[in-house]
């Protein structure tokens, strides 16, 4: 029992024991995402001086190794991310990938965040995700808050009751409420911890919202902690964290970020649907409590931090509506292609056929230069992140200032020189 030792039984058929359940647990590497796995073998086998041995080779004499598909897959999403060269070797980024407690998404999310000066809003954000459960309640509102996915009637794909299916939208309605004007779940769960820290009656606070105070405590109690392994890694010092923070409170900037790191996680609806097309071929729905689980007024991109399957049926978690500017800007490793698509030059992601937008001929190479640029700073930034080279101030800022001005818009706008 929960109070003392005990007797649990379990019931099932014969043919289930037989046929559906293993001797024993799989052991985790066969069974859990690899890329950490993988950052860290690497880093290990270039630190012994075999940095050319391959990754799929060392993982694979281990006493479980893991499937060969797994570990394929890991590496070409790491290679996505940047953390490889094409020879397979660590980058600047893939050390810093490696050195953080984080998953390596959230990692390059969180070092984007301190160049684009937004580093306390974005960890926030990025611990709710990696180390604690949904602060917003099901149900009950009494602040027992369950996981991801938990305790929520009929799940993300399943067929919720007449009562479930209002309870998913009041969780949406208040929501939108806490990130109102922007569409975006995280943006919802950065709102709440910030009112949570600052209100007084924070017990009347949690009911009126639906929300988790020990959840909302958590998260804030973790983003202090990684803040404090920021300073041991020598990422963040204390004389770059006002400058790490200095774009706090422009929410165009924020989502940006999360579209640089989350990427391929992104997802596209045209006018007048609800469901995205998620990474360039999958059919998913937001969940049923998101704050963009209604139509679409006009194209509009997002990133995601979770996407989970029943059956044949996908669904997106954690949703961060992002600007078409923010999206050829940030997202990717690889070049943008061009090609004309009638009198206007359509900019496609090489590493993401899938995106693509069309703009004016003149635009496109401002485009590109920006983006360019952005790579460069980027890269000396990894090379030195808590003394940062503030000769790149200029184009940090102006890049700042483009995606201000288009935060409404769903086109590439007109960039300057």
């Amino acid at each position: 029992g929960r109070t003392k030792d005990g007797v649990c039984f379990h019931l099932y058929s014969k043919v289930h024991r037989e046929k559906l359940l293993d001797p024993f647990t799989p052991p985790e590497i066969q069974r859990s995402p690899l890329e950490e796995t993988c950052l860290h073998a690497k880093l290990l086998l270039t630190q012994r001086g075999e940095g050319t041995r391959s990754t799929a080779d060392f993982l694979g004499k281990s006493p479980t190794p893991p499937e060969d598909v797994a570990v394929n897959n890991a590496m070409a999403k790491l290679s996505q991310l940047g953390a490889f060269t094409a020879d397979e070797q660590l980058t600047e980024l893939g050390y810093h990938l490696s050195s953080l407690p984080l998953p390596p998404t959230l990692a390059k999310t969180v070092l984007w965040a301190m160049l684009l000066g937004v580093l306390d809003e974005v960890l926030i954000v990025v611990c709710a995700n990696a180390f604690c459960r949904d602060p917003f309640n099901f149900g009950d509102g009494k602040g027992k808050g369950k996981g991801k996915g938990q305790g929520q009637a009929g799940g993300d794909t399943g067929r919720p009751t007449s009562a479930a299916s209002e309870q998913f939208e009041q969780l949406a309605e208040m929501k939108r409420k806490l990130a109102a004007p922007h569409d975006s779940d995280s943006y919802a769960v950065l709102r709440a911890v910030q009112m949570f820290c600052k209100v007084n009656n924070q017990q009347q606070f949690c009911s009126q919202y639906s929300l988790s105070d020990r959840t909302l405590r958590q998260i804030a109690d973790k983003m202090a902690q990684l803040k404090v392994e920021l300073r041991q890694k020598e990422v963040l010092t204390v004389m770059v964290e006002k400058w790490a923070n200095r774009n706090e409170g422009k929410y165009p900037i924020f989502s940006s970020v999360l579209a640089a790191g989350l990427f391929p996680s992104l997802a596209c609806r045209q006018p007048g649907r609800t469901g995205f097309t998620a990474m360039g071929n999958l059919d998913a729905m937001p969940h049923r409590s998101s704050v963009v689980s209604r139509e679409a007024q006009q194209e509009e991109w997002v990133g995601f931090m979770e996407l989970t399957q029943v059956e044949s049926t996908y669904s997106i978690r954690d949703v961060t509506r992002v600007s078409p500017a923010a999206v050829i800007l940030f997202c990717g490793e690889g070049k943008v292609n061009t090609s004309t698509v009638g009198t206007l030059t359509r900019l496609t992601l090489s590493d993401a056929p899938w995106v693509s937008f069309d703009v004016e001929p003149a635009e496109a190479s401002s485009v590109i230069g920006l983006r360019d640029a952005l790579r460069r700073v980027f890269r000396m930034f990894l090379a030195r992140p808590a003394t940062p080279g503030y000769q790149n101030q200029a184009v940090l800022d102006h890049t700042c200032e483009l995606l201000l001005q288009c935060a409404t818009q769903s086109t590439v706008p007109t960039t300057t020189s």
